[in-house]
């Protein structure tokens, strides 16, 4: 159901900050993970394969429509990258070899949750808060088998907020409270709005 709010301008205020980056269950990190951001630049940094680049995933996933995305540009060298939204909730990290089939090994198999947050805060103050929660009820491997939620927030809202509403996986109570925040707007599964 489509959220019937009429949109506010999102950025009256000039220039707005990523303030901190949350991520749950994405890629590698498993459970939840916050990263604050120093407005005034951050710097990652680590070893190959320690989640640099998932992180920054993360970020892209919020901003960029499932399915136009590409993820880890740097490691693909230019080409298409192999990692795609549904690598990512469900953690792929690499295939066996079973006689003449590959299949990909993944972290987290069957029903998943996932969820990613970004804060941002303007210089007058003023915050907005983009988060997407992602779920799957069974072990499909199709962008079509992911449903998500998108949402944007004229306040911070944490991840552990949203994902203690959505509970033992009820979508409906997440929905509920989000809609009973005037601050808050749900936007449609295609990131249409």
């Amino acid at each position: 159901m489509r959220d019937s709010r009429p949109v506010p301008q999102l950025f009256p205020c000039g220039m707005i900050k990523l303030h901190e980056l949350s991520v749950y269950n994405w890629g590698s990190f498993h459970g939840l993970h916050n990263a604050r951001i120093d407005p005034d630049g951050t710097l990652i940094t680590g070893d190959n394969g320690s989640g640099k680049s998932t992180l920054v995933d993360g970020l892209m996933a919020l901003l960029i429509p499932a399915g136009k995305t590409t993820f880890n540009v740097a490691a693909a060298q230019g080409d298409r990258s192999d990692r795609n939204l549904i690598s990512y909730v469900r953690g792929s990290y690499g295939s066996a070899h079973e006689g003449n089939r590959t299949r990909v090994l993944n972290k987290r198999d069957g029903a998943v949750l996932t969820g990613l947050r970004a804060f941002y805060q303007a210089e007058d103050g003023s915050q907005i808060t983009l988060a997407a929660i992602f779920w799957m009820t069974h072990a499909g491997n199709s962008l079509s088998d992911l449903k998500r939620i998108y949402l944007v927030a004229r306040r911070n809202v944490s991840l552990k907020e949203l994902l203690d509403a959505f509970g033992e996986g009820d979508p409906r109570a997440l929905k509920q409270l989000l809609r009973q925040d005037p601050s808050i707007i749900i936007c449609d599964e295609r990131f249409s709005e």
